[in-house]
């Protein structure tokens, strides 16, 4: 394998790879690199895949399943209005959430409500279908099992509208009430230019005409977030 003067080159292991001798190792010699190589290049990380696993991680969005920004709702203070809309009745709650808490009052009455162990419950004990959607946590969870309809985005005003879809079956399993409908509820959630939540509508008629045995021709909550901190 070694030249003339006692040195391996290229040109000398070529010469004896052609050789009698060498011939008879070749098979395994090429085999021996084959494996090396293949090693060498699985071991090697991918540089293109790290670079798009980084920079696939959406900024100021925590939730990246989501279009829209949540983690204001759930770690700050705000003012908002709980409109709870049912045939031609109207019930409109001013609400504050503080800390772990959340106020719902109007000129008649005041409820109270706060997170216990995870748990949006009531101190007056009046945990209803319709204060459940006061728990944000809540909502995201039903709007990660819905599926999303259209994406719309006003040019005018650079506001978005995320439309969601989920049948009354599936709706029902997550709030744990029994209904095998699989008429479709709508929830509609409204974001500002910064993918902050303004406004979530949860179109439930069909859900609750199914459970409650009565034909609404409407049954929506509507909540309007205020300014954080305001």
């Amino acid at each position: 394998m070694r030249d003339e003067k006692g040195n391996i080159t290229i040109k000398s292991v070529y010469k004896w790879l052609r050789s009698d001798k060498g011939k008879k190792y070749s098979f395994a010699i090429f085999y021996l690199l084959f494996f090396i190589i293949i090693f060498v290049f699985f071991a090697t990380p991918n540089s293109e895949n790290l670079h798009n696993d980084t920079n696939n991680i959406p900024e100021n969005e925590p939730e990246s399943t989501l279009p829209f920004i949540t983690s204001k709702l759930e770690n700050e203070d705000y003012k908002f209005t709980y409109q709870i809309l049912i045939d031609d009745e109207e019930q409109i709650y001013n609400g504050l959430k503080q800390n772990q808490k959340i106020t719902l009052t109007t000129d008649d009455e005041t409820l109270n409500y706060e997170y216990k162990d995870g748990n949006l419950v009531s101190e007056e004990e009046n945990n209803n279908l319709e204060t459940t959607f006061l728990d944000i946590f809540e909502i995201k969870r039903i709007i990660k099992n819905s599926e999303l309809i259209s994406e719309v985005k006003y040019p005018s005003t650079n506001k978005y509208a995320y439309n969601y879809e989920i049948n009354g079956s599936d709706l029902g399993e997550i709030l744990k009430i029994d209904n095998s409908s699989l008429d479709t509820n709508e929830i509609v959630v409204e974001a500002n230019e910064n993918k902050d939540i303004s406004s979530i509508t949860i179109n439930i008629v069909n859900f609750m005409s199914n459970i409650k045995e009565d034909n609404y021709s409407s049954y929506k909550i509507i909540i309007t977030y205020g300014d954080i901190d305001e």
